[in-house]
């Protein structure tokens, strides 16, 4: 695969209830072994993505899974995806 073919998928993961950076979030393309974890920002970044459709699932200890579809990454192209994730009540 030629590198500049090659889109990606960055953002930013926070808490929904109060706005605050997600730090070691898990962010991973399904059906795929790629992803990433956010940084001490809440931020991510999975580089070397071929053009096309794909679908994101995000997740953190005690917070609900949340998963994206749809996402569509273009050839050079960063693609821009921000999560919130709502705490889960045990």
């Amino acid at each position: 695969m030629a590198q500049s073919s090659a889109g990606k998928i960055a953002g930013k993961i926070v808490d929904n209830k109060n706005g605050e950076a997600i730090i070691g979030a898990n962010v991973a393309i399904t059906g795929t072994a790629q992803g990433a974890a956010t940084d001490l920002d809440g931020k991510y970044s999975i580089k070397g993505l071929e053009p096309g459709t794909y679908t994101l699932q995000v997740s953190y200890i005690s917070y609900a899974k949340k998963e994206i579809t749809g996402i569509e990454v273009a050839a050079g192209k960063t693609t821009t995806v921000n999560v919130s994730l709502q705490p889960q009540t045990i």
